[in-house]
C-alpha cells in the first residue's frame, strides 16, 4: 500500500518544474536585472525557413528569464560568500582573504602565467618607438604610467591557491623592455605603495578592483617628482594639505559580480582639498566614439591661469579618472582621454591640442591591450611629405 509521501513527492516535483515557466509566461513578470556585468539574452524571432540557431538561441533567453532566477542566483551566490567561502565565479572574480575581493580576468597575469612572447615584445618595442619619435619631432615627452593591479599591492589577501609562479611577471617583461629598448619615460609605482601601505592600510577599494583616493594621490606625486627632473610643474601636494573623508557606500564592481552588494558594507575614501582649487573644468570638445561603452567618461578637460605652464594630454583607464583633479592642477591645459582601454597615440588630436607631454596611464593586467590596438586608425602615424 503506498504512503501519503508516495503521491506527494511526485506532486512536489512536478510543481517545482511548472510554476517557474508559469511565471515566465505571465503577463505581469519581467524579468530582474542581475548583478552580472552584461546583458540578457533577448527572445529571438522565429523564423521557419531558418530554424537552426533558434533552438539554442531560446535556450540562452530561456535561461536568463525563467521565473524564481534573480531569487535563485542571490540564494546561491549568498551562500558560496557566507557558508562556502569562495566565489561561484572565480574567472570574474576572486573572494580573498579577510573578504577582500579581487578581479579574476587577470589572475594569470598575476601569478606570471600569461607572458608576452618574444615577437610581441619585438612588436610592442617598435610600435612605442614610433611613438616616441612622432612625439618628440612635435616637441612632446611620452611618458606611461603603469597602474599596479590590486593583488600586486595586496598579495597578502590573495587565496593560497593562486600561489606565484614565478616572481618575473609580464609587467616586469615590459618594463624592462621599454627601459633597456627605448628611451621613453616609464613609472613603476608598485613599490612606493607597498611601502605606503604602513600608514594607509587601504590604498585600493576593499570590494572594488580600483584604487582609492590615497593610492592614487601617492602615484600623482611620483609622476610630478619625475616630470620636474625636465619641467617646472611646482611641488606636488601633500597629503595634509586634504582632508582624508571616509563614508560608506555601496559595495564596488566585483561585490556586484559576486551578488552580495545587497548585503555587504564597505566605505570609500576621498580627498578633499583644504586649499583653493586651480584648475577649471572646461566644456567637452570630442564626441566618443561610437564603440566606447562609458561616452559620458570620454572625455574630460581642465585649464588654469597659469600660461607658463606646460599642456598634458593623458589617455588612461578608469584608474586614471582619480589623477584628473590632482594632475590638472600643473598644467596650464589637460585633456584626460578614457579611450576604451586601448591607449591610442590619438594623431588626429595632436595638432589641435598641442601637448607639451603625453601620459599612457594603464593599469598592468591591460598591457596586451596595447598590441590588439596598434592598427587603429588614431595610432597611424602621418607619412612625411
Amino acid at each position: 500500500m503506498k504512503t501519503r509521501y508516495q503521491y506527494i513527492l511526485p506532486v512536489v516535483f512536478i510543481l517545482l518544474l511548472v510554476i517557474p515557466n508559469i511565471i515566465s509566461i505571465s503577463s505581469n513578470y519581467k524579468s530582474d536585472k542581475t548583478n552580472e556585468n552584461r546583458q540578457l539574452a533577448q527572445l529571438p524571432k522565429l523564423d521557419f525557413e531558418n530554424l537552426g540557431d533558434f533552438p539554442k538561441a531560446f535556450n540562452s533567453y530561456y535561461n536568463d528569464h525563467f521565473g524564481f532566477r534573480k531569487t535563485g542566483l542571490m540564494l546561491y551566490n549568498h551562500f558560496n560568500y557566507f557558508f562556502l567561502k569562495k566565489s561561484p565565479i572565480p574567472d570574474k572574480a576572486i573572494l580573498g582573504k579577510d573578504n577582500w575581493l579581487f578581479k579574476g580576468r587577470d589572475i594569470d597575469i598575476y601569478r606570471g602565467k600569461e607572458r608576452l612572447t618574444p615577437e610581441e615584445l619585438t612588436t610592442l618595442e617598435t610600435h612605442l618607438r614610433k611613438r616616441e619619435e612622432y612625439l618628440k619631432e612635435k616637441g612632446c615627452k611620452l611618458m606611461i604610467v603603469l597602474v599596479p593591479m590590486k593583488k600586486e599591492i595586496y598579495s597578502e589577501y590573495v587565496p593560497d591557491e593562486y600561489y606565484r609562479l614565478t616572481s618575473y611577471t609580464l609587467t616586469d617583461q615590459f618594463l624592462d623592455m621599454v627601459k633597456n629598448k627605448t628611451d621613453i619615460e616609464i613609472l613603476d609605482v608598485r613599490d612606493k605603495l607597498k611601502s605606503e601601505k604602513k600608514y594607509y592600510p587601504e590604498l585600493y577599494h576593499k570590494h572594488d578592483n580600483h584604487w582609492n583616493d590615497i593610492g592614487a594621490f601617492y602615484t600623482y606625486q611620483e609622476i610630478i617628482k619625475r616630470l620636474n627632473t625636465e619641467f617646472d610643474l611646482g611641488e606636488p601636494r601633500s597629503i595634509d594639505e586634504y582632508e582624508i573623508v571616509t563614508t560608506e557606500c555601496k559595495p564596488g564592481s566585483i561585490a556586484r559580480l559576486l551578488g552580495v552588494d545587497d548585503v555587504i558594507k564597505t566605505t570609500r575614501t576621498d580627498l578633499n582639498p583644504l586649499f583653493k582649487v586651480k584648475s577649471e573644468r572646461l566644456e567637452k570638445r570630442y564626441e566618443a566614439p561610437k564603440r566606447c561603452p562609458h561616452p559620458w567618461i570620454y572625455e574630460r578637460r581642465y585649464s588654469t591661469s597659469n600660461d607658463s605652464l606646460p599642456r598634458l594630454l593623458m589617455v588612461n583607464d578608469s584608474f586614471g579618472e582619480y589623477l584628473y583633479p590632482l594632475l590638472s592642477e600643473h598644467f596650464s591645459y589637460s585633456i584626460f582621454l578614457f579611450d576604451t582601454w586601448e591607449y591610442k597615440l590619438h594623431t588626429d588630436k595632436l595638432d589641435t591640442e598641442k601637448p607639451d607631454i603625453f601620459i599612457m596611464c594603464m593599469v598592468e593586467s591591460l598591457i596586451p591591450n596595447l598590441l590588439r590596438s596598434i592598427d587603429k586608425k588614431e595610432n597611424q602615424i602621418p607619412q612625411k611629405q
